[in-house]
């Protein structure tokens, strides 16, 4: 699997290679699947918390304030990072910004 990462611009950078363990790893996550999804239509910059309300709304239909903080704080957390540290998204956790 190739992903391609796009700079602050929006601009294609580069790609990186995935090993079949990696991409398992990467997709063994529905949410990780879901924010790849939303992510792949963005070429800007989005906010944590938009993400992630996104994210709850694909996840149920009646997202409340609460799933949605839990949702938030399981991106920046876990899942974000491992994207992040896999060369898939890149995440700004101080400012709340995935691109």
């Amino acid at each position: 699997m190739t992903q391609s990462i796009r700079d602050i611009t929006g601009e294609m950078t580069g790609t990186v290679e995935l090993n079949e363990s990696e991409r398992h790893q990467l997709l063994a996550s529905e949410r990780r699947r879901t924010t790849l999804e939303i992510l792949s239509g963005r070429i800007t910059p989005v906010d944590l918390g938009e993400l992630a309300t996104a994210v709850a709304e694909r996840e149920t239909s009646v997202a409340s304030e609460q799933h949605r903080e839990r949702i938030r704080i399981s991106l920046h957390h876990k899942h974000l990072p491992k994207m992040a540290d896999m060369g898939v998204v890149d995440y700004d956790a101080d400012a709340g910004r995935v691109k």
